[in-house]
């Protein structure tokens, strides 16, 4: 009698034992499960952060080619008044020295 009791209580410790195995697993899993959840959504405001500073840049690169487009229309505008104005001096120096010439 005090044999089938003893291996009764051993058998509900196996029990318990397992059970509590099996509890401590599901934790492990748990913890395990919320790292790689927490390090996805790292990753994802990592990509986030990277998009919105991929578009920041593409929005200063579009205004800094804007700048150059009207600053180089600017500088061939002021090279052709220039080169008109060259023009117009020196035709009228040649004037004045075919008119002395004569």
């Amino acid at each position: 009698m005090a044999d089938t009791k003893t291996r009764e209580k051993e058998d509900e410790l196996v029990l318990a034992r397992a059970d509590y195995d099996r509890k401590l697993k599901l934790m492990e899993e748990r913890i395990l499960y919320k790292r790689e959840v927490d390090a996805d959504r790292k990753l994802v405001d990592l990509k986030h952060e990277h998009q919105v500073e991929i578009q920041t840049l593409k929005l200063k690169q579009e205004e800094l080619n804007e700048q150059i487009e009207y600053l180089n229309e600017k500088c061939n505008r002021l090279m052709t008044e220039n080169k008109s104005i060259r023009v117009n001096k020196d035709s009228k120096g040649d004037n004045k020295r075919l008119e002395e010439e004569v």
